[in-house]
């Protein structure tokens, strides 16, 4: 093998070189039954073993194809951050003082004495005791875990729990207003075994959940408002507000884009860091990253909760920016567009740029079934009479869709962003 710089500016450098057998690059290049002239004088042996050489090697690289196809399907699997058991697990000592220096006697792994049923479990020494702990937190022995978990579930659904400091039950925090009620559904939560749909089923069933926000007598209505007016007997109805998540899949959804795709990660292959992070899926908000230093403009403006630490419950804000945000972001007049465009392909109604007809029965039932789609009810003569008087002025050249902006003006409104 020569090396030079001939007919070259400067120096050759050479990055790699590979030396191969002759036997072998030969059994690469010609199929096991011909074999070449230089060895045909060789005994049988000899042609024995060079085709079974070939033939292995023919397997290893089929092998290895194999093995780099399940790498790459390995790879494109959902990964997770995770413990690893330590496989020689050790008591930990105390800090005196939160000292990592200052180090006082071993203490053996345990749980809480303070909280019930703390030395009803044990951990062996040559386990961590992860599964000891799973198994105290999950004990229907130990009812803090169901009774937390079952006041967030009433809040979320009731506007506020039956403990109104979420993440304390200690006694720095609140007492609980209903004691037998939150005991009831932590017991029915156990023994439905731990199940969400049947404790969320069972909430919104009740009478509790499905009372009115005010009474038909008013004299009896202003004496319970004297009386409790932070509703903490739920005597009426809470005002429900839609989290951020379920405004934007209303807006997808009556738009026609919302993608129902059960399943997968929306963050994309090969991402390191959250900063500047865009999405623009038409997904359901569940699988929505959630990116402390990336979220969108309409989960900062509509209070989600702050990704860095643990919320209870999230506030709930009354502020310009959210009015502003619904009237001019760019993402929510698209959607007003996209539905406009979906109401109008499954109606009679004309192009936006001619006049419609008031009298018309088909915009008449086209504002209809906006109003169903948006407010979950019909228009009142008066909004019905206000939308159609819009839409049938005549449209300038370049004026916006009016269908569009009517359907924007209507995600706007305070209607929009409450449960019926």
């Amino acid at each position: 093998m020569i090396v030079s710089n001939e007919d070259s500016n400067g120096y050759v450098i050479v990055d790699a070189v590979q030396f191969l057998p002759l036997a072998e690059k030969q059994n690469r290049s010609l199929p096991a039954t011909a074999l070449p002239q230089e060895i045909a004088g060789q005994n049988d042996e000899q042609r024995e073993k060079q085709r079974q050489a070939a033939e292995n090697a023919k397997i290893i690289a089929d092998l290895e194809v194999e093995r780099k196809s399940l790498t790459q399907q390995l790879a494109e699997r959902p990964r997770y951050m995770t413990l690893q058991e330590n496989p020689t697990p050790t008591e930990t000592m105390i800090h005196i003082r939160g000292d990592v220096h200052n180090l006082g006697d071993r203490v053996p792994r345990g749980f809480l004495t303070a909280l019930p049923h703390g030395d009803s479990f044990a951990i062996d020494s040559d386990v961590s005791g992860r599964l000891e702990l799973a198994d105290w937190l999950a004990s229907p022995e130990n009812p803090l875990t169901a009774r937390v978990y079952a006041n967030r579930i009433w809040g979320a659904l009731m506007g506020q729990g039956i403990v109104h400091s979420m993440n304390n039950f200690g006694t720095k925090g609140d007492r609980p207003t209903h004691p037998e009620l939150l005991d009831w559904l932590a017991h029915e939560l156990i023994q439905n075994n731990w199940s969400t749909k049947h404790l969320v089923r069972t909430i919104v069933m009740s009478d509790a959940y499905r009372r009115r926000m005010t009474l038909d007598d008013m004299g009896r209505n202003q004496l319970q408002q004297n009386i409790d007016p932070k509703n903490e007997s739920y005597w009426r109805g809470h005002s429900r507000r839609l989290s951020v998540e379920s405004l934007r899949d209303a807006m997808l959804q009556i738009s026609g884009e919302l993608d129902l795709t059960q399943g997968g990660s929306l963050i994309r292959r090969g991402t390191n860091a959250d900063y500047n992070y865009h999405i623009d899926s038409p997904r359901r908000s569940l699988y929505h990253p959630v990116f402390r230093n990336a979220l969108p403009d309409l989960f900062e403006a509509f209070d989600f909760a702050d990704a860095s630490v643990s919320v209870g419950q999230r506030t709930r804000s009354t502020v310009a920016t959210q009015a502003l945000v619904l009237m001019n972001h760019p993402w929510i007049i698209a959607r007003a567009k996209a539905a406009a465009t979906n109401f109008r392909e499954q109606s009679s109604l004309s192009s936006p740029d001619s006049p419609s007809d008031a009298d018309s029965p088909s915009d008449t039932e086209l504002v209809d079934r906006i109003y169903r789609h948006c407010f979950y009810r019909l228009p009142s003569d008066a909004e019905r009479a206000t939308c159609l008087a819009f839409l049938e002025q005549p449209g300038e050249r370049g004026e916006p869709d009016r269908l569009a902006v009517l359907i924007h003006s209507l995600f706007a409104s305070l209607d929009f962003r409450y449960l019926p």
